[in-house]
């Protein structure tokens, strides 16, 4: 079960999972990628823009928690915060607990998307058969 690794496995592991699952599952170049003490955080680019070469490609910021409760809205603006000085263009979050009903409407409106356990547990397998 490829969640149950993702929820159990050391630091480094976690963040290779991470790695490969934006590389694989999500076709984004990754630029930096970091543990953290609730998961993982990692900047990407789009594989696809490899015409545009002299084009300053966007950066796209991913946020993986393996927290056992779900998170709260302070998590999403922390997410925003970090997002606005990296000059993300879009963010995308996994929680393998969901999230609280206040960060899900803070969410909204904004450039951050909420992924649930059912999505990363999908992603996982995904990049785990490459």
């Amino acid at each position: 079960d490829h969640l149950k690794e993702y929820l159990t496995c050391p630091n480094d592991k976690m963040a290779e999972l991470c790695k490969k699952a934006t590389e694989e599952g999500l076709k984004y170049q990754v630029v930096t990628c970091d543990i953290k003490k609730w998961g993982c955080q990692i900047t990407a680019v789009d594989k696809k823009d490899e015409a545009w070469m002299n084009v300053r490609k966007q950066v796209f910021f991913f946020r993986f928690y393996r927290e056992s409760v779900p998170l709260p809205e302070t998590v999403i603006h922390e997410s925003l915060d970090a997002m606005k000085k990296l000059n993300s263009v879009k963010g995308f979050i996994f929680s393998s607990s969901g999230y609280s009903n206040a960060a899900r409407k803070f969410a909204e409106n904004r450039p951050v998307e909420l992924l649930e356990k059912q999505k990363l547990e999908k992603l996982l397998s995904i990049s785990a058969k490459k």
